[in-house]
């Protein structure tokens, strides 16, 4: 636990308070649910195996073992920047959820163009985008970067979506609020030390992506190692065929809309009918704060309300 229990039970059940309260506000105003996304950044490394601990390839009693790393490569890093949508239709429909990888380097330099050009010339389509950063990592200016690259504009007839992200400084900055509103976005975000039990990216998809990931990559280190020896490192390039060939599998994401009411953000606004699908630490504080009444309060105060 990042904080202490009381406190996130606190922030857990403000957060779904707010959600329920904007939901029942549309409902009630436009008529309709709101869909919700979700981004989140996620650390990898140009050796993301050795990084995470892999084990070592080596004949067994052989008394040697040979290094088949540099260390630097498990310590340079670059983010992948992930979303998840609620809404299973965008993504039977062919809509994936967007993406952006991040590496080292100086952003308009030649290295940035090179990646772009190369992830334009595979045809990864405006889903996958590339950026680089001096640290591999997201400022304010980098969210709101990649939010603009990916936010539809708000057009006629386009409904109005939540948009959550966790407790971190640039994604709760004023411009990146007005940034969501302008493109029909409601920006809640999660409580600090809440995301390992409402954050969809954190629950139901950064972990399958990893684990795909460290085996696709732990393949091209191998052909690496055979056909030119030494210590191999796959490059940006691998990273984002690698990254493309996961994220286009569209199981991935069903899985993660899933997770939208396994976390407690969509269960129905009147009664308990579907809260027993959440589940996990969800689950427990849902329960243990005895969060149907009080959202059956909420919603009622909305109604009065609007």
């Amino acid at each position: 636990f990042k904080t202490p229990r009381h406190v996130q039970d606190q922030r857990v059940r403000l957060w779904w308070i707010s959600v329920y309260r904007i939901r029942a506000l549309c409902m009630e105003l436009l008529g309709y649910d709101p869909e919700m996304e979700n981004f989140d950044q996620s650390p990898y490394h140009d050796n993301e195996q050795g990084s995470q601990g892999g084990k070592t390839l080596a004949i067994k009693a052989s008394g040697l073992v040979p290094l088949i790393e540099g260390h630097h490569h498990t310590r340079q890093r670059w983010t992948g920047n992930f979303t998840t949508f609620s809404d299973k239709q965008r993504i039977l429909d062919g809509e994936l959820p967007y993406v952006e990888l991040m590496f080292m380097g100086t952003p308009g330099d030649k290295k940035e163009m090179r990646l772009k050009a190369y992830a334009q010339s595979k045809g990864y389509g405006s889903w996958l985008t590339v950026a680089c950063s001096e640290r591999g990592s997201y400022r304010a200016a980098d969210v709101l970067d990649f939010l603009e690259k990916h936010l539809p504009q708000l057009r006629q007839g386009r409904r109005w979506r939540l948009m959550f992200a966790d407790d971190f400084g640039p994604h709760k900055s004023e411009a990146v609020k007005r940034l969501c509103w302008m493109r029909g976005y409601i920006m809640v975000p999660h409580g600090g030390g809440s995301t390992p039990v409402t954050q969809t990216p954190d629950t139901h998809l950064n972990q399958h992506v990893r684990r795909k990931y460290l085996a696709k990559e732990s393949v091209e280190l191998i052909r690496l190692m055979r056909e030119q020896g030494g210590v191999p490192r796959v490059g940006e390039e691998c990273s984002i065929d690698v990254m493309a060939e996961i994220l286009r599998d569209p199981t991935l994401h069903i899985r993660a809309a899933e997770g939208y009411l396994q976390t407690g953000a969509k269960a129905a606004l009147d009664d308990s009918s579907l809260d027993a699908f959440i589940v996990k630490e969800a689950g427990d504080i849902w329960n243990r704060e005895h969060m149907r009444e009080k959202i059956n309060k909420e919603v009622k105060r909305v109604r009065f309300e609007a």
